[in-house]
């Protein structure tokens, strides 16, 4: 004899004491969609910064300022929205790279006008 099911199959009222379905599981949020394009941003500016620092640093302050804007909608929203995680890794993560694309930028400006100095002020050989 097979042991009876512990919810009766669909259509029939449920067993005294029975959990209801989906007991047990809480609500998920939406999260915000800006939070989602911080993160995104953010986690691109790192190879962004291979060229020259400029598409980092220009990606690693639009997830700076997206992230930023996600936490105070994420707030304001009175639990409605979700993704307070989401939008605080996104900008954290802008702002590190921004600032490695800064520091790579100024060095490689700095390192271009060093060559093109020495460049300039080295003797060179006449015919």
């Amino acid at each position: 004899m097979p042991p009876p099911p512990q919810y009766p199959p669909p259509g029939f009222p449920p067993l005294p004491g029975a959990p209801p379905p989906g007991y047990g599981y809480p609500h998920q949020r939406p999260t915000d969609g800006m939070a989602i394009t911080s993160l995104v941003l953010g986690i691109l500016a790192f190879p962004g910064i291979c060229c020259y620092g400029i598409v980092g640093l220009a990606l690693g302050i639009t997830a700076v300022i997206l992230g930023r804007i996600a936490l105070g909608r994420i707030r304001n929203s009175n639990g409605i929205l979700g993704g307070h995680g989401v939008a605080q890794a996104g900008w954290i993560c802008g702002l590190v790279a921004a600032c490695l694309a800064a520091l790579y930028f100024f060095f490689s400006l700095v390192l271009g006008a060093f060559t093109v100095f020495s460049f300039l002020t080295t003797a060179s050989p006449s015919p």
